[in-house]
């Protein structure tokens, strides 16, 4: 629109042109673009103003809620890569998923004068959790060991047996304590504990081998450390969201950072800025743009001279970045003597290296368990 204008005003004023000199022409030309420019600059300063204004209102929401929530339930606990945690506060409830473990945990508040409604409360929160819809990729209900009343084998789950399931698990497990919240109210807590079945992880992981195979091949990266990376990351929990300085940071099923990997793979598609929190949450965006940011990775450590090395530099440069991985071969943040230190040595040697002189001890327990469940998806037989 700018330039549109632009065009428009120096044409009218062609017109005038004959009437003064090329001097005085191109005078006012400059003063013209100049003012033109101004009011643009001014625009984009309004704009990021507006902006900033927004994320602060948002911030201070935030705050205000996690404060209403201290102030019922004593803490506010952040959700993680493979812990999701949702506050319900008109219905005073808090659900947790640990999606490694597999268990999940429903809890109510009622006051003192309403708790003869705690366990139909506790019953409505867990069996909401459970029908929770698959766009968010938590449908608990098909991963339960709901079981025939006269059968002791695992049958399909059929919604009818839900509620039936539900009663039954809330009845045996429940446990029931008197608090007092920081608000000063009397208050009973009701919580109730659920496994999922013990192959949990694996029937997640089903569910985004296409996706993983599809982008894999596009960006030309191996589908089996995609498989894995996920696993370590979020344990396949689409919405998985880990805090940065008690904010939201890596998102989604391979926990990408939006302002740095995130942003790196997102202007490598050709798009601009960086991706929303809610656009990582979407599993085929997210491993899209994890599969990605792998491939930059992969050129980033071009030259490596066997694939298994490629794998345990791009492992450990995923988790902490190439500056830090060369640090921890070659004692200085270049990547270009790195490559050749690993090219003299074996992939053996190389994963000892990498396992004892990392800075950080996250990075180096990442590689070996991102390593251990890299060989376990290899032998998929399903994926390319």
């Amino acid at each position: 629109m700018f330039y549109s204008i632009l065009i428009l005003t120096l044409l009218a004023s062609s017109v005038f042109a004959q009437e003064e000199s090329f001097e005085e022409f191109q005078r006012r030309q400059q003063q013209e673009i100049k003012g033109f420019q101004e009011a643009e600059e001014q625009s984009l300063e309004e704009v990021q103003k507006e902006w900033e204004r927004y994320q602060d209102e948002q911030e201070k929401e935030w705050e205000s809620y996690k404060n209403r929530i201290r102030k019922m339930w004593g803490e506010f606990q952040e959700s993680g890569g493979i812990d999701w945690v949702e506050y319900d506060e008109e219905n005073g409830s808090k659900t947790e998923v640990d999606f490694e473990e597999g268990e999940i945990k429903v809890e109510v508040l009622v006051e003192v004068e309403e708790q003869e409604k705690v366990t139909e409360k506790l019953e409505k929160a867990t069996e909401k959790l459970l029908k929770t819809s698959d766009d968010k990729g938590t449908v608990f209900a098909k991963q339960l060991p709901i079981e025939e009343e006269k059968e002791d084998e695992k049958v399909k789950f059929e919604e009818k047996k839900l509620e039936k399931f539900v009663k039954k698990e809330v009845k045996e497990k429940i446990e029931i304590k008197p608090i007092k919240s920081p608000d000063g109210k009397e208050r009973i807590k009701a919580t109730v504990t659920i496994k999922l079945n013990s192959d949990h992880i694996s029937k997640r992981a089903q569910k985004y081998i296409p996706l993983v195979e599809k982008y894999s091949d596009k960006h030309n990266v191996d589908p089996h450390l995609v498989l894995a990376i996920m696993r370590n990351e979020s344990a396949f929990n689409p919405v998985a969201t880990s805090t940065c300085n008690q904010k939201p940071c890596a998102t989604g099923l391979m926990q990408l950072v939006p302002w740095s990997g995130g942003k790196d793979a997102f202007q490598a598609l050709g798009k601009e800025g960086q991706p929303t929190r809610e656009y990582l949450k979407n599993p085929e965006n997210n491993i899209e743009l994890g599969t990605k940011y792998l491939s930059i990775l992969i050129r980033t450590f071009d030259g490596t001279n066997e694939d298994e090395k490629v794998r345990y530099l791009i492992t450990c440069a995923y988790n902490t970045g190439a500056g830090n991985v060369a640090k921890g071969l070659v004692g200085k943040r270049k990547v270009r003597p790195a490559v050749e230190f690993a090219n003299e040595i074996s992939s053996e040697r190389l994963y000892r290296k990498l396992r004892s002189d990392l800075p950080y001890e996250e990075t180096r327990t990442y590689l070996e368990r991102v390593t251990n469940s890299y060989k376990k998806y290899s032998s998929v037989n399903n994926m390319k």
